[in-house]
């Protein structure tokens, strides 16, 4: 995924500003940590039944993660966790771009603040994480293949081909209320990212960073920054 890097690194260096989704320091990173597990006497345990428990022991063992590891954490966040490849090394590429713009000396900027990030999925009812958590623990095998055909499509710049992989994910096609979670996992943030690019568009030289499957679609952010009067001009 870094590989991406030296193909947009012209517009990137001669940028002033990078803005990703979120800024990416310390507190941003302690905050999610943080919210991902429980802090009280309650455990993943006790909330998720016997039958489940054992499937995600299963799935832990099979990424070499410890049952200590796992024992706090909320549904939400384990099945994110289960999500990504579990042999995935290096630094994310928002990471790195982020680190890249403080050597530059860049000024920074998030589009959402971390808080809301989170609540998309800690404001869930426990029902639907646990739903979310079995779903993707039933599906774990077709979830991480999929994961490589999005990484696929994503170093062949097919946004159409990610946005139909998210439709048949068994994570959004299969879920509670597909709509809705849609709407608070995409279409609300894309509309919000899209109004708070307001300033920085107008000032210009900014470089923006966002996750790919927030750019397709007919509310996707180019769609929307389309129908707000600028031209969108594909670079790579």
């Amino acid at each position: 995924m870094l590989a991406i890097i030296s193909k947009i690194k012209s517009q990137f260096d001669a940028a002033g500003t990078l803005c990703t989704e979120v800024k990416l320091n310390i507190v941003a990173i302690f905050s999610l940590g943080r919210a991902m597990m429980y802090t009280d006497d309650t455990s993943l345990k006790s909330v998720v039944s016997a039958e489940l428990y054992n499937k995600v022991l299963a799935i832990a063992k099979r990424r070499n993660m410890s049952e200590q590891e796992i024992s706090k954490m909320k549904p939400w966040a384990l099945a994110m966790t289960f999500s990504v490849p579990a042999n995935e090394k290096g630094v994310p590429l928002d990471l790195q771009l982020y680190t890249d713009a403080i050597k530059a000396k860049k000024k920074l900027c998030g589009l959402e603040k971390i808080e809301e990030q989170i609540n998309v999925f800690a404001k869930w009812e426990l029902k639907q994480q646990v739903e979310l958590l079995k779903l993707t623990v039933d599906n774990y095998d077709l979830i991480s293949k999929q994961m490589e055909s999005l990484m696929g499509y994503y170093t062949q710049r097919d946004l159409a081909g990610m946005a139909q992989l998210m439709k048949e994910s068994p994570t959004t096609s299969e879920f509670l209320d597909e709509n809705a979670f849609v709407f608070a996992l995409v279409i609300r943030r894309n509309i919000v990212m899209a109004n708070r690019m307001q300033p920085y568009l107008k000032t210009g030289n900014t470089f923006f960073a966002v996750g790919a499957l927030h750019l397709p679609g007919e509310k996707g952010i180019l769609r929307l920054l389309e129908t707000m009067g600028y031209k969108i001009t594909r670079v790579y």
